[in-house]
């Protein structure tokens, strides 16, 4: 890695930070409550169950004894309303293909958590995966290693061959991730958000 590119790597780390809090501070003004993710003019009982999970999410573990590090995992989130009780309940697949119930808003049971908010932001926010991508193609870059085959066939040739070396392939990735986290945020730039120190403004 040059010098440049790790000068480059550096400001995008702090890019990277700086859209994640954006998009976060976003969804949390945004994210409404019960009522409005509930929201329709039929108060009739329904069921509306995920067929599959969506896109591969991505996180490190840091486990000491782990050579990986990093894992992939997709999630699922049902909800439906059931003798006029709503439920919401948010499922994940890891990559061996085993499910869990990672958490539920039930009122069913009275499984309710005290922030809904905080619940809701967690269910249904995106700032997270193109987070965690983020980072992981920042790792990718320094280490050299893409622990989770996430290149299909030779990243020379992708994009019509534009990138001239491992590093150059990664950080284009980091930066669409830095724009896919601010898309809805109403800014187009992280950098917008900084000052010289890379302090959020």
């Amino acid at each position: 890695m040059t010098s440049e590119d790790t000068e480059t790597l550096q400001s995008l780390e702090t890019d990277l930070r700086v859209a994640h809090a954006r998009a976060l501070e976003h969804h949390i003004a945004h994210v409404g409550s019960v009522d409005d993710y509930f929201v329709s003019e039929d108060k009739g009982d329904f069921e509306w169950k995920c067929s599959e999970a969506g896109d591969w999410s991505v996180y490190r573990c840091g486990e000491k004894d782990c050579p990986q590090q990093w894992h992939t995992v997709a999630y699922a989130v049902d909800a439906g309303r059931t003798a006029g009780k709503r439920w919401v309940e948010v499922r994940s697949c890891d990559e061996e293909g085993d499910w869990d119930s990672d958490g539920s808003y039930d009122e069913r049971t009275g499984s309710v958590p005290e922030d809904w908010p905080d619940f809701a932001r967690w269910a249904t926010g995106t700032h997270e995966y193109f987070h965690g991508w983020g980072l992981y193609w920042i790792d990718a870059a320094r280490t050299g290693k893409d622990p989770c085959s996430q290149v299909l066939g030779d990243w020379r040739v992708a994009q019509g061959g534009k990138f001239a070396t491992w590093v150059e392939f990664c950080l284009d990735a980091v930066r669409s991730n830095i724009k896919y986290l601010l898309m809805g945020t109403g800014e187009t730039s992280a950098r917008a958000s900084t000052n010289e120190e890379g302090a959020t403004a």
